[in-house]
């Protein structure tokens, strides 16, 4: 078994077996023959336009591609992924939480608005 680190801004570790080959290349890590786990000690996604730093997590591709998502296709999505059984940290939660609040409180506002142009209108 081989272990690596290396220290940078986020202190990755990587632990291997059979472990061939290591390279760095602008932040990815390129291996051959190799089973491994890369750990970070915090990880920054972006969660609905707000940059969230979570502590000693696992650089997790599927958290991050979900978020991706949820950026992008909203609230109906997290309902399904939650659904499902998916689960956030508590500080990522928290931010959807608070984002999708700010996001039905502004469609309310417009929504207000709009109806109100629409009774100032003239025939």
């Amino acid at each position: 078994m081989a272990i690596i680190n290396s220290v940078n801004s986020n202190s990755t570790l990587i632990h291997g077996s059979n472990l061939t080959s290591v390279s760095s290349t602008n932040g990815s890590w390129i291996t051959t023959n190799a089973n491994y786990n890369t750990f970070v000690s915090s990880s920054t996604y972006n969660v609905l336009g707000e940059k969230v730093e979570v502590e000693s997590s696992v650089r997790d591709p599927f958290l991050a591609q979900n978020l991706a998502l949820i950026n992008v296709l909203g609230k109906p999505f997290y309902e399904e992924l939650v659904k499902n059984g998916f689960t956030f940290t508590e500080k990522i939660e928290k931010v959807l939480q608070i984002k999708f609040k700010i996001l039905e409180r502004d469609k309310k506002i417009n929504s207000v608005l709009n109806d109100r142009g629409d009774e100032n209108k003239t025939i």
